[in-house]
Formats: structure tokens, C-alpha cells, sequence
């Protein structure tokens, strides 16, 4: 999650409240990656994209999310890792197949690592079913100079949902978690 979350850094991951309000669009979760992408049992975390009835598509290296009965749009995503010459690097198709468009199902979430280049997330291995979600990360509290909240950010043309508690969450409480998987 380069440059939002950086290796070794501790984040508080809040359990209780997607009981009430459901995960949104820009939300940094924690997960458990699905079988087959492991990384020996660290827990990855990634920022949701698409929510349930979305369809995500790229294009040009640009990310569109296209809500249920909505038109697309274009996500503008300042928290992307930049290259060296300060330019946000483009988000490029990753699986074999060349898959560019995703249709989020119900029960599910479109995640994508911030350093889109080395990322390994919902562009390899599809959307997230909600069970593999540990929680929301939303406290950054080491090192010391970096704490503060985890934001989630606005997308310009996209409404959030209302917040209604989702049938599938259960309440557990916040925990600390380092040592957190993918960028």
C-alpha cells in the first residue's frame, strides 16, 4: 500500500463498525488473501475500489467505476505511488487472460494496492467475497511520525451508499495488526 501504509509501519483495524455502515469505495480493509495467493499467512491490505453492483473497468492505465444503474466514472486517485518523475504510475491489466473489466457480485469488493505496478490484488485474483475481510484500517500509530487516521477519499460522480448495517458482518472488536502483506 505504497505510499499510503509503508513496510513495518502499525495500523489499528476497526472491527465493529462495518456492522453498522457497510465497507465504501477509497476504504483501506485488511483481508485474508483468497486460496492460492498466500503469503504465508500475513494478511493483505488493499483499498476497496468497487462495491457490491460496480463494474470496474481500465483503460489507458486509468481506473473507471461504473455503479449500478450509474454512468462511469473516472476515479481521480491522488494516493497512487508516482514515478520518479512524479507522475501517477498507470494501473495495467495484470492477469494472463488480460482482463479489463470486472463486475463486482453481490457480497463482494474490486480491491487494488496503491503501488499499482507490483500490487497483487482483485486484478489477479477478481473481487473479495466479504468473509475474507478482517476489518478497516483506520488508525496508523507507528512510527510515531506518521500516526494519524487513515482516510478514505471522496470520488467526484460517485454517491456513497447509505450506511446500513450488513446482514454478513459480525462484531468483533479492533485489534492492532502488523506485519501486513502487498503494496
Amino acid at each position: 500500500m505504497v505510499p499510503t501504509v509503508l513496510a513495518g509501519e502499525y495500523v489499528l483495524i476497526d472491527k465493529v463498525s462495518p456492522r453498522f455502515s457497510d465497507y465504501e469505495r477509497g476504504d483501506i480493509v485488511v483481508f485474508n488473501p483468497p486460496p492460492g495467493y498466500s503469503e504465508g499467512g500475513v494478511p493483505f491490505i488493499k483499498r476497496v475500489i468497487g462495491i457490491p453492483g460496480d463494474t470496474v473497468r481500465l483503460d489507458n492505465g486509468r481506473v473507471y467505476v461504473t455503479p449500478a444503474r450509474g454512468a462511469a466514472v473516472r476515479l481521480d486517485e491522488p494516493y497512487i505511488n508516482r514515478d520518479i518523475n512524479g507522475r501517477p504510475e498507470p494501473t495495467l491489466i495484470k492477469d494472463a487472460e488480460g482482463t479489463a473489466s470486472w463486475k463486482v457480485p453481490a457480497g463482494s469488493y474490486f480491491v487494488m494496492g496503491d503501488n499499482r505496478t507490483v500490487s497483487q490484488d482483485s486484478r489477479v485474483f477478481g473481487p473479495i467475497t466479504r468473509d475474507l475481510i478482517i476489518g478497516r484500517a483506520w488508525l496508523r500509530y507507528f512510527p510515531l511520525n506518521r500516526i494519524g487516521l487513515v482516510r478514505r477519499p471522496a470520488y467526484a460522480g460517485l454517491e456513497e451508499r447509505p450506511s446500513s448495517p450488513s446482514p454478513t458482518a459480525r462484531a468483533r472488536a479492533p485489534a492492532p495488526l502488523a506485519g501486513i502483506a502487498g503494496s
